[in-house]
């Protein structure tokens, strides 16, 4: 039986993250992207670990994210990846494609959603509002780790903590900075 392979490119991306308030550059930022595969299943959508690439922000608070090269048989799979971006004392953007919802026209600007991100030049800005209290600073920690594998682990959820390396020494410095014990590679939430 002969199989139809498909092959394509995800990526590079390409953005700069900001504070909401001043707009300036927020260098070392952890940017990580999480590839999650959708497939159909018999009665849900089966959804697992593809792949993970992250980064640090510069000192002008531009990253990149290399991407991916995809191979696949079934052409029902998709690939997508979800970025967090996360830097201590700013809000955390959480498992987001990146990508705003398109709004109907004349939408009234209460109703309209406030993304913190657009495009701008083919890259991506997103804004990061900053934190003003320690309940703000230690609910936003909360969480913000990836569910992480441990040897033995087969849940199509988890994301091998040496893939964002990164995003786990800023978690980890906030916490003992907000006098809670460091994460590790253990702490887990749901994509």
């Amino acid at each position: 039986m002969s199989h139809s392979y498909w092959q394509r490119g995800l990526g590079p991306y390409h953005g700069r993250v900001i504070d909401a308030e001043t707009k300036r550059p927020i260098a070392g930022a952890a940017v990580l992207a999480v590839w999650w595969e959708r497939s159909p299943g018999i009665v849900n959508v089966n959804i697992s670990y593809y792949d993970a690439q992250e980064t640090l922000t510069d000192v002008d608070g531009n990253y990149t994210i290399p991407g991916i090269v995809i191979t696949s048989i079934d052409p029902n799979v998709t690939i997508e990846p979800k970025f967090t971006i996360y830097k201590p004392r700013y809000k955390a953007l959480r498992q987001s494609t990146l990508k705003p919802l398109p709004q109907p026209p004349g939408t009234p600007d209460k109703y309209r959603i406030q993304y913190p991100f657009h495009e701008e030049g083919g890259h991506t800005v997103v804004k990061l509002a900053p934190l003003k209290t320690p309940k703000e600073r230690m609910d936003n920690v909360s969480g913000i780790l990836p569910i992480t594998c441990r040897p033995g682990d087969i849940s199509q959820f988890c994301v091998p903590h040496e893939k964002y390396p990164n995003l786990l020494k800023l978690v980890n410095e906030e916490e003992l900075a907000l006098g809670l014990g460091p994460s590790g590679p253990v702490k887990r939430s749901k994509p």
